[in-house]
């Protein structure tokens, strides 16, 4: 029987894999680093939280979601934010100070609706676990298995994406060489809302994944 303090580390080695690899994208695209990129995963918790909880919806269902939402919600702080400050050449000074206060902004939007939970609803927001809504395989979290499994294609399939598809070479060249990039015809613009998609999308995975390992 494979003890609770090790599911924990596997846990979070997949979480920090996932972290890493979206705070890689953006940094590597925009070159600042992204300090609301740990909202991406509160706002996943809050997701998985919200559909299992609340909802009753398996919480393994709620991780496509969670991806999707925060990929859009980073593809629209690029077009909000970063695109418009860029524009105005303030520098990346200024994009990772917005940055900061936006991670600010978005802790205290899910503690204002963790609050509301807790009165509305009577649940409890902090120090909870989503373990009773997971399955077992032979003795083994399902968490346990999804986890390592997930981390593992991932890295398999974005190493394929980045090194042999048409879109992934262009992230590749923009990242290396942005104006060269858009010279030979790649549309930057895109290729700049994909790495904020990417980004927001494992981070909000991540947050997915939190709860059925280890208290939040």
């Amino acid at each position: 029987m494979v003890s609770d303090a090790v599911i924990g580390i596997i846990v979070q080695m997949g979480m920090v894999v996932l972290l890493c690899m979206g705070f890689t994208f953006t940094h590597m695209i925009e070159g600042f680093p992204n300090f609301a990129h740990i909202g991406f995963t509160l706002i996943g918790t809050t997701i998985t939280f919200t559909m299992t909880k609340l909802m009753g919806i398996n919480p393994y269902l709620s991780w496509p979601v969670s991806m999707i939402l925060c990929g859009l919600l980073g593809v629209a702080l690029y077009i909000v934010i970063v695109k418009p400050i860029k524009r105005r050449r303030d520098g990346n000074i200024t994009v990772t100070l917005a940055f900061y206060a936006l991670s600010i902004i978005m802790e205290t939007v899910v503690g204002v609706y963790s609050y509301w939970i807790v009165t509305s609803r009577h649940e409890t927001t902090r120090g909870f676990m989503l373990k009773q809504f997971d399955f077992t395989f032979m003795g083994l979290p399902g968490v346990a298995i999804m986890t390592p499994l997930a981390s593992v294609c991932l890295v398999v399939i974005l190493y394929v994406f980045l090194s042999r598809s048409k879109h992934g070479l262009a992230i590749r060249a923009v990242s290396e060489h942005e104006d060269l990039g858009a010279v030979f015809g790649i549309n930057t613009g895109r290729i700049h809302m994909a790495s904020w998609f990417i980004g927001g999308a494992l981070a909000g995975w991540a947050g997915s994944i939190i709860p059925l390992g280890t208290s939040m």
